[in-house]
């Protein structure tokens, strides 16, 4: 199905919205499955990036630090979230947990509903462990604050587990450690840090990574909720990409399932690794320096920007919390992005 560009403005979809699509689709050979993709570019050719769910929550969670300081609590990320966010479909995780808050239910009970341990904690985890470069103990207690605004258990633990990796990830650079590291900073256990132990094992039975996805989503053929599937995708795509970007994102992307967040997840831990001047032109260039999310107030970005504000914002957080690393920390990713 191809929708041109007028169609598309004629429906008038905003953030959030719901599309349900209808078709037929019959089984030749191989694996039963069916890849749905989706592109859409204006007749301007606009470049940028967004507007986009996973980043969005992460930039509100930016503006709680910016707006309430490094002690900030969970009630006052869930007032960032009234005052920000539009209204989200119930079906998900943040959309559910949003109703609640505004319905007077505080966290941590706001993110105690069925659909908690969705993946949505996970794929906002990034920012906590970029405003606590070289400190992962602070990455996971701010991530679990922003958490269980809208989520519980191993929904919450999944968030913990990305942010602790970003946070080590600017001095320690071995994947398997960082994934022992993420490990450590969750309960042991838990089923999500079960199913991380599980892909460990897997890489070491499977040479290839198509092996261990097909192992993976036959034990957990779920997509979203709970997180299982996109845990192992994650852990996956890091131990078989073997440190390069483009291979990782790829990997990450062509096992299926959550693929935005997945392959934003990966992408991020590398780029605290390598840096902003080592992610390649071709998947810079599309974005350029521009980027939308549909926060309300916090519509529009340079990327730039935003890069030097988690920075001013990191440096805030680890001077608060008497931090010894280095201001330095971190330059390598703000810097170099055009």
């Amino acid at each position: 199905m191809k929708l041109d560009p007028d169609h598309a403005r004629t429906l008038a979809l905003k953030p959030g919205d719901v599309v349900a699509l209808a078709f037929e689709a019959r089984w030749l050979s191989g694996d039963n499955r069916v890849g749905v993709a989706f592109d859409f570019r204006s007749r301007e050719k606009r470049k940028g990036f967004g507007p986009d769910d996973d980043t969005t929550y992460q930039v509100v969670g930016l503006h709680a630090v910016e707006t309430y300081g490094p002690d900030l609590s969970s009630k006052q990320i869930a007032a960032e979230w009234c005052a920000h966010l539009p209204q989200i479909p119930t079906a998900l995780a943040e959309g559910l947990a949003l109703q609640r808050l505004r319905n007077g239910i505080a966290p941590p009970e706001s993110g105690e509903h069925p659909i908690g341990e969705a993946i949505g904690g996970q794929m906002k985890g990034e920012i906590w462990g970029l405003l606590c470069p070289g400190r992962p103990d602070l990455a996971a207690e701010y991530a679990r604050r922003d958490g269980v605004v809208a989520h519980c258990r191993n929904g919450v633990y999944g968030e913990q587990f990305i942010a602790v990796m970003i946070a080590g990830a600017f001095h320690e650079h071995d994947l398997r450690k960082l994934l022992d590291l993420g490990m450590r900073y969750i309960p042991q256990d838990s089923q999500y840090a079960r199913v991380i132990r599980e892909v460990i094992a897997w890489r070491g039975q499977h040479p290839d990574w198509r092996d261990t996805r097909r192992v993976l989503l036959q034990k957990y053929p779920n997509i979203c909720n709970p997180v299982y599937a996109e845990a192992g995708i994650v852990a996956l795509a890091l131990l078989y990409g073997g440190g390069d970007f483009e291979k990782t994102i790829c990997i990450a992307a062509s096992c299926g399932s959550d693929t935005d967040c997945n392959t934003a997840t990966v992408g991020a831990l590398l780029g605290c690794i390598h840096g902003a001047h080592a992610i390649p032109a071709k998947w810079k260039g599309p974005v350029d320096d521009d980027f939308r999310c549909f926060a309300r107030g916090l519509e529009q970005w340079r990327i730039s920007e935003l890069a030097n504000r988690i920075c001013a914002a990191g440096r805030n957080i680890l001077e608060y919390h008497g931090s010894g690393v280095s201001r330095r920390v971190g330059w390598r990713v703000c810097r170099g992005w055009a």
